[in-house]
């Protein structure tokens, strides 16, 4: 099982039947399937990190396309199989970076939720992610910011508050792709 997100030219097969029981395959690089599902309307589904988690959203649009004989777009498809590895699983953690100077009281901090293989790399990646939203605010040799590590800033898990709550609020960073290919980076190199 592959800890990394595939190359864009691996060959990957997906097959699927229509309401006709008719059964289709088609082979296609995993960067057009990447490319597909990162536009797929998802209607307020969060993306997965494991691309295979989502080949359902391509059975309305894409996969008519692939058919032998092109039939009427609101027929039924129904994803049978694919042979597309699954990625090693990550966690889902909750870090809260203060970006307060030494002496300086910050209302709130920013606190984001992310997917990494374990609370040492979600911490990492947060700051990073942090810095880099942040950029202007940290110029090369300045001081990183620290993370509160106390069990109600930064754990496993989500929060079970909502995002929006005063004094409280969060970022959910589980459907950003740069920040899953580093998560699954960092992972295969423990």
């Amino acid at each position: 099982m592959s800890s990394l997100i595939p190359p864009d030219d691996l060959p990957v097969t997906l097959s699927w039947i229509t309401a006709s029981i008719e059964r289709h395959e088609h082979t296609v690089p995993f960067g057009t399937l990447r490319t597909y599902l990162d536009h797929a309307e998802r209607s307020g589904r969060p993306g997965h990190p494991d691309y295979a988690r989502d080949f359902d959203l391509l059975k309305d649009t894409w996969l008519a396309v692939h058919e032998r004989e092109i039939l009427d777009y609101r027929h039924i498809r129904r994803i049978t199989g694919h042979d597309l590895a699954p990625l090693a699983r990550l966690g889902v953690f909750t870090v809260s970076v203060d970006d307060a100077d030494p002496g300086e009281e910050k209302e709130c901090p920013h606190t984001y939720v992310l997917h990494a293989p374990d609370l040492e790399s979600a911490c990492t990646l947060a700051t990073a992610h942090h810095m880099g939203h942040f950029s202007a605010d940290y110029p090369p040799g300045s001081t990183p910011p620290s993370i509160l590590e106390s069990r109600w800033w930064t754990f496993p898990g989500a929060p079970s508050w909502p995002a929006d709550l005063s004094g409280r609020t969060w970022t959910d960073l589980r459907g950003e792709s740069e920040l899953l290919e580093r998560a699954y980076r960092t992972g295969a190199g423990r």
